[in-house]
């Protein structure tokens, strides 16, 4: 009795495994998830009766191959969708340097806007995430750092010319 029970988990198991196969989409993590919960289940496959045995082992390892084949080219996918936010990010830098160089002092909106770009621009691979990130970030300084100084020089001139004014 309980080898029939088992081989009603596997092939319940063995199912679950292949409604994930069969979606065209599909979570990574999910994926590894549900393979690592699969290998599990599958070693009690020794216990499941043999006329079952031989069956639910060729399926399962025909789905198995199957979700192995698919995790790796889901992972392929999101590595080339890192890969392609890397040029856009480069954009961004030269904007941010743009930004802090230009003869003209930068305004706080333009900052803000190139900012809010560099937020919803996506992942990236790591080591170039981490370089340009820091790139931006010091040109980004760089020409607040200007605003900044030129609201500074704009306030303190205010400032004096509302000395002179009480004088008259």
């Amino acid at each position: 009795e309980r080898a029939v029970q088992l081989g009603k988990s596997v092939a319940a198991m063995i199912e679950d495994m292949e409604a994930v196969a069969a979606d065209r989409q599909g979570d990574p993590k999910a994926i590894d998830r549900l393979l690592g919960q699969a290998a599990t289940g599958f070693a009690q496959l020794g216990k499941v009766a043999p006329a079952e045995r031989d069956a639910l082992e060729a399926r399962y390892v025909a789905v198995r191959g199957t979700l192995v084949v698919r995790i790796q080219e889901l992972r392929e996918g999101e590595d080339w969708k890192r890969w392609a936010n890397v040029p856009r990010a480069d954009a961004l830098v030269a904007a941010a340097k743009e930004l802090a160089e230009r003869e003209e002092a930068p305004t706080l909106q333009l900052l803000k806007a190139v900012q809010q770009a560099w937020k919803e621009l996506g992942p990236m691979p790591s080591k170039k995430s981490k370089e340009l990130w820091e790139t931006f970030k010091a040109h980004c300084d760089a020409a607040f750092a200007r605003i900044r100084n030129d609201r500074a020089a704009e306030d303190e001139k205010l400032s004096g010319n509302v000395a002179i004014k009480r004088e008259l």
